[in-house]
């Protein structure tokens, strides 16, 4: 019922990849007979989707105008000010969004147009897991990752232990 992979993996820049920051690529995902994304869909920043989706595994998501859960920007990460534990990945308002809510052992998606649909929440954790497995071994085949200063290269170092942390908890 749920078919999410990514496809096309690369980074931005391609003179100094290590200033890159985010994984890109496309995203196919597709619940029950709903395409939410495919080739056709464009490049999106696939290691905030990763961890974004990740966290659904475990919490509810109610949409946000300045994060999606498939985002096409990822620029900055930055560390909230607000909660020091917390990455913060900015963006553009482009990138696909919806409700997600849990209920018992379901996942209900909800989408904009009033549909709903349900999936298992063992389904959607282990399609969640396999996608970020497949976004963080690119990272792990890639040169160590930089960024353009100190604040920036420290909120990736946070962004990439709670990514970590969170992907071991939904394994």
């Amino acid at each position: 019922m749920i078919n999410l992979r990514v496809d096309n993996l690369h980074w931005l820049g391609e003179e100094n990849p290590e200033a890159d920051l985010c994984a890109h690529g496309n995203v196919y995902l597709k619940i029950g007979n709903r395409l939410l994304s495919d080739k056709s869909s464009g490049d999106w920043t696939v290691s905030a989707a990763a961890y974004y989706l990740l966290q659904t595994v475990f919490d509810d998501y109610n949409p946000k105008p300045d994060i999606q859960l498939i985002p096409c920007c990822g620029i900055p990460i930055c560390i909230s000010e607000t909660d020091p534990t917390e990455p913060i990945i900015c963006g553009c308002p482009n990138g696909v969004n919806w409700t997600i809510k849990h209920d018992g052992y379901l996942i209900k998606h909800c989408f904009d147009d009033g549909e709903i649909i349900e999936t298992d929440l063992h389904e959607w954790r282990m399609s969640v897991v396999k996608f970020s497995h497949e976004v963080m071994k690119f990272f792990e085949n890639s040169k160590q990752k930089q960024g353009n200063d100190n604040e920036e290269h420290m909120a990736f170092q946070l962004f990439w232990k709670k990514w970590k942390d969170i992907r071991a908890k939904a394994e």
